[in-house]
């Protein structure tokens, strides 16, 4: 069976996926019907074009999407997280997630 990954990445990764499918992790600031800000766990902010009808919901998110270019990534598909993830006591440690991205990025092998 021939598994593609898709790489985790942070807004300062972008540049080196231009035109490859990622998966982005972090918060939405403000959003559009057609366009979103998400703060990412490096505190890079990206500009998520949206596909109609998208589902992408305030809060946290996992977006998968292509990149088009460094600030830029078109959704193709969204995973909202609970809406109490960083509230009530469930604390999405940002930092570090931020350092395993970075790890993944170099082991690629392993990841």
């Amino acid at each position: 069976m021939n598994q593609q990954s898709t790489p985790r990445v942070n807004s300062n990764q972008l540049g080196n996926h231009i035109g490859g499918i990622v998966r982005l992790v972090g918060t939405i600031r403000s959003k559009t019907d057609s366009q979103a800000i998400l703060e990412t766990a490096d505190k890079g902010q990206i500009s998520i074009l949206l596909q109609q009808g998208s589902e992408c919901k305030p809060g946290v998110v996992e977006i998968l999407g292509k990149v088009e270019n460094v600030g830029t990534v078109r959704e193709m598909a969204v995973s909202n997280f609970n809406p109490d993830f960083g509230n009530n006591g469930i604390d999405p440690d940002a930092e570090i997630y931020s350092e395993m991205v970075q790890v993944s990025e170099k082991y690629k092998e392993v990841f």
